[in-house]
């Protein structure tokens, strides 16, 4: 049998039991603390999760209300924009047509190694912004060093409705097939330059073969933007 400290005698053995005793009731209440604080500290723990899932749900809300109040000023903004769009795009069709400065340099550019090319400038008799425009084109092409019939406009009376925006007009004996240089630089230019919906060429038995017309038609949808 193993024998342990003061185990013979009744004074040491009566002292390991008292300390005994003490250890056994400095564990149970360092137990029963544990278990208070456990208790308390669980709690908390709840509490704590609570408070965060509480905020995170009133973050949550406030970035939703935050998106929707950009998504709503974003909207508004584009509403103004498209309002404002749509009010340009009202003064755009009430101005009358004009060459720009750059519009009439890039003609001029392109126009200018056919010099001598005979153009005649048609616009309606009873449409003075027609005839306005026409008359830009009568001062490009003169720069161009082209033959500008008239020096100004042809003003025709047509017999139906006026025809709409910029036409190129040629002799139908004209080789489609095979665009005179001239012609194809001025459908391509004024194409490009969106003072042409399309690149068509039409023709027509008063255009004197070998020349070129330049069919100046009321104001319409025709240009492109």
């Amino acid at each position: 049998m193993v024998s342990l400290p003061g185990w013979d005698s009744l004074e040491s053995v009566n002292r390991w039991v008292t300390f005994y005793e003490f250890a056994m009731i400095l564990i149970l209440v360092t137990l029963v603390g544990a278990e208070v604080l456990y208790f308390k500290y669980s709690h908390r723990k709840d509490a704590l999760i609570e408070v965060r899932e509480r905020r995170q749900t009133v973050d949550t809300r406030r970035q939703r209300d935050d998106a929707e109040a950009r998504k709503a000023e974003v909207e508004q903004l584009q509403n103004r924009l498209a309002e404002a769009h749509r009010k340009v795009a009202e003064l755009e069709g009430q101005a009358p047509r004009r060459l720009t400065d750059d519009q009439r340099r890039a003609l001029i550019r392109a126009l200018s190694p056919f010099r001598n090319q005979k153009i005649v400038i048609e616009s309606a008799v009873n449409d003075a912004e027609s005839v306005q425009f026409g008359s830009d084109f009568v001062n490009v092409f003169e720069a161009a060093g082209w033959s500008a019939d008239n020096v100004g406009t042809v003003r025709v009376m047509y017999a139906g409705s006026t025809p709409i925006g910029v036409d190129v007009l040629v002799n139908p004996e004209t080789d489609i097939a095979h665009i005179p240089a001239a012609v194809a630089a001025l459908v391509s230019t004024l194409f490009e330059l969106g003072l042409m919906k399309e690149r068509n060429i039409r023709t027509d038995t008063t255009v004197a073969i070998g020349a070129i017309r330049l069919r100046t038609g009321r104001k319409g949808d025709a240009l492109r933007p």
